[in-house]
C-alpha cells in the first residue's frame, strides 16, 4: 500500500529544464526538512516517500523593444502620449448614478 502523506512546494521556473528540476529538488528537500522538524515520527522518510504537489511558476520571457520604449518615453515628455487620468474605482455592489 502506498503512502498517503502529501507535501506541497512552489517552484519558480529556471532558465532551462535542468535548473527547474534542481530548484524542485531543493524545494522538496527543504519542505521535507521542515516537515520532519514538526513531525519527528516521520524521521527516516525520504522525498520519495511522499506524494508531491508542485506548483510551477512559469515566467513569460520579457522582450524589450528599445526603439518602441524610447518613442513612448519621448511621447510622454512631449505630452502627446496616452493620457493618465484618475479613475474612480467602485465596489461591485455600488451603483453608479
Amino acid at each position: 500500500m502506498g503512502t498517503s502523506k502529501r507535501l506541497c512546494v512552489i517552484v519558480h521556473e529556471g532558465d532551462d529544464e535542468a535548473e527547474t528540476e534542481a530548484r524542485t529538488r531543493e524545494a522538496q528537500e527543504r519542505a521535507l526538512a521542515e516537515h520532519i522538524a514538526a513531525h519527528p515520527e516521520d524521521a527516516g522518510l525520504t522525498v520519495r516517500g511522499f506524494i508531491w504537489l508542485v506548483w510551477l511558476i512559469v515566467h513569460r520571457p520579457q522582450i524589450a523593444d528599445d526603439e518602441a520604449t524610447a518613442e513612448y518615453v519621448e511621447s510622454l515628455r512631449q505630452g502627446t502620449g496616452p493620457a493618465l487620468t484618475p479613475r474612480r474605482i467602485t465596489h461591485p455592489n455600488e451603483r453608479l448614478i
